[in-house]
């Protein structure tokens, strides 16, 4: 094939960054929170699904910012599960970008790394894969 006649590969797999995203609304930045209380050095960010189960098991709005001890609570559970990652699937995790798939409060959640705006970690539920 004639590479003129080739299409350009690039337009093909290139989307918008995670910083992209938090400014379209798609994310929400919870980074402070996750620094100051939890250590975590990486971009913390949850989706829609995510601020809705946590406004849902604190019982507040979505659109208010009630559900920061929920918040907690799932950071909790995250950092734990990521702590009990043997060492291949910590790698497979953070080197290869493999999603890790927790339980909080009977709610399935789904973590993954994006390096595309600096290393983040995604919340995210199965529904928004």
């Amino acid at each position: 094939m004639n590479t003129q006649q080739m299409p350009d590969l690039l337009s093909v797999i290139v989307g918008p960054t995670s910083d992209e995203l938090v400014e379209d609304g798609y994310f929400t930045d919870v980074t402070p929170y996750a620094k100051k209380f939890h250590d975590m050095t990486d971009k913390v960010r949850i989706t829609p699904n995510i601020s809705i189960m946590l406004a849902q098991l604190g019982s507040s709005e979505p659109q208010e910012v009630e559900w920061y001890d929920e918040l907690d609570s799932l950071l909790t559970t995250i950092r734990g599960g990521i702590m009990d990652m043997n060492d291949d699937d910590f790698k497979n995790f953070e080197k290869y970008r493999h999603t890790l798939m927790l339980k909080h409060k009977d709610n399935e959640v789904w973590l993954a790394m994006d390096c595309t705006s600096g290393d983040s970690v995604h919340i995210f539920t199965p529904a928004e894969y």
